[in-house]
């Protein structure tokens, strides 16, 4: 069986260091955000919720980095270039608000131009073995099942958000710009496309390397909503929405580490 190369060992490890830092800014200091990213300022919730988008992408590089064979992370660099992809694009559609005699928005540009074209390199060129499996425990129809189910509505939710940001800004549960709507979206379908693709996954091993980002994502993305929980109003039925999603999928992603745990002892 293929086993993870040195190069896409280096690709995840750059990747998961610079999601590290932006995940530790944004939920740790959100203030600090802004000196990380391009925006000169960044509300606290908002910080928080991407930092909690990339504490996904710092778990998911780091857990595909130590996979020992590439099956288990065949879709990384795919999902990397989905990430990355979009977030140039939306910075293309809205390159006024960008000032590149700053070092933040150079690097900004720079990165989000050379991860998605990397990644889709290394996904071109990588052996065709998606139809392999790993051996171990058959995953329980529950669990590809919700995988899926919470896939589709997140790569919804991130659609809508992509192509439709003036009327998301309106729906969505706390006060957020079309622009920020949009840089949403990629991240958003990167986590909606890794639980689709990994739901086809037959065993418990298949699944290893996504889940932990999926219950890390999610809880962060409910205990920030808690932290400012000042912003939401009860009255809403966006805002008791996005707690009962958030929870649910919380608690989901959580019994997927459960059963996960319990498949590598049997």
């Amino acid at each position: 069986m293929e086993r993870v190369s040195r190069t896409y060992q280096f690709y995840f490890g750059i990747i998961c260091a610079a999601a590290l830092l932006v995940a530790v800014a944004g939920l740790l200091s959100p203030a600090w955000l802004a000196v990380v990213l391009p925006w000169t300022e960044i509300p606290p919730l908002h910080a928080r919720f991407i930092g909690a988008i990339y504490l996904f992408g710092t778990v998911f590089m780091f857990n595909s980095m130590r996979a020992r064979y590439l099956i288990e992370a065949r879709w990384g660099v795919l999902l990397v270039a989905v990430f990355t992809g979009l977030l140039f694009l939306v910075s293309i559609l809205n390159f006024s608000v960008f000032d590149l005699s700053r070092l933040p928005d150079q690097i900004w540009f720079a990165s989000y131009i050379i991860y998605p074209l990397l990644g889709l390199w290394l996904f071109w060129k990588q052996p065709r073995i998606l139809k392999d499996e790993l051996p171990g425990p058959e995953v329980a129809p529950w669990a590809y099942n919700f995988l899926k189910a919470q896939g589709g509505l997140v790569v919804v939710l991130s659609l809508a958000l992509l192509f439709a940001p003036a009327f998301m800004v309106t729906v969505w549960p706390w006060p957020v710009s079309p622009l920020l709507a949009q840089v949403y979206a990629g991240p958003l379908l990167a986590y909606g496309l890794s639980c689709i693709l990994y739901g086809h996954a037959r065993t418990w091993s298949g699944i290893r390397v996504l889940v932990p980002s999926l219950w890390a994502f999610t809880g962060a993305a409910l205990t920030a909503s808690i932290l400012h929980r000042n912003l939401f109003s009860l009255a809403e039925a966006s805002d008791i929405l996005w707690f009962v999603f958030l929870a649910g999928f919380t608690a989901g992603n959580l019994a997927l580490q459960a059963g996960l745990q319990k498949a590598s002892r049997g």
